[in-house]
């Protein structure tokens, strides 16, 4: 979707926003818009991680780009996510706050330095859930860097794919039985006010195929 100097499009986990020789976002776009715009001031309105798939915002202009990451700052801005975790979870809906740090870490030690943790919120919902694998959909209370894979794996629950914080055997188990060798993030839905109109808007991504694939195959993964 397209409005007044900012592009939302879908991307699909692999892809990274920017700074990729192979292809990024930003070349995808630059590739696809319609309308004239300065090639040189198009930029990321927030972050995405290249495994994770779903709505990111690009802003056409350096004003709008400076008014969206105003608007993420300061969290004037609503994201929710929607991951597949290994395991059933025994509450409906439920608050991770796991202290983390604000970068990436490793499977050893999610959480990171005792020293350098902050306080980080994550709500869940699930969704849909078997013996084996719950999908919950994500309200971010903060914003910390991995936040919602730290805290899934935190909580004893990796998300299915993640090579960083997850179980390797696990991976590659999926990826046997399912032919799946994403990260099974998605960021469905944003909504931000538009920088030129005020407007709310409610900026969606599909779910990818390979959420209901989980759930439609009756093995045990």
């Amino acid at each position: 979707h397209q409005g007044r100097g900012w592009i939302a499009i879908a991307k699909p986990s692999g892809m990274s926003v920017h700074n990729d020789p192979a292809g990024d976002a930003l070349a995808w776009a630059r590739g696809h818009l319609e309308s004239n715009f300065n090639p040189n001031e198009l930029s990321p309105a927030h972050r995405l991680d290249r495994e994770t798939s779903g709505v990111l915002i690009l802003a056409l202009s350096r004003d709008t780009a400076r008014s969206l990451q105003r608007s993420f700052e300061e969290r004037r801005v609503r994201k929710i996510y929607r991951a597949i975790l290994r395991g059933a979870l025994k509450e409906p809906s439920g608050v991770w706050s796991f202290p983390i740090t604000d970068r990436a870490e490793g499977r050893k030690n999610p959480a990171g330095v005792s020293g350098e943790r902050v306080t980080a919120e994550t709500r869940f919902r699930v969704q849909r859930s078997n013996a084996h694998l719950t999908e919950i959909e994500v309200d971010l209370g903060t914003g910390r860097q991995h936040q919602i894979r730290k805290h899934a794996a935190l909580s004893g629950h990796h998300i299915v794919g993640d090579s960083r914080y997850g179980d390797p055997k696990h991976l590659a188990r999926i990826e046997r039985m399912f032919g799946i060798a994403r990260l099974l993030l998605h960021a469905e839905t944003i909504e931000v006010d538009d920088p030129e109109t005020n407007e709310r808007l409610v900026l969606k991504a599909p779910l990818p195929a390979e959420f209901d694939m989980l759930f439609e195959k009756p093995r045990t993964p």
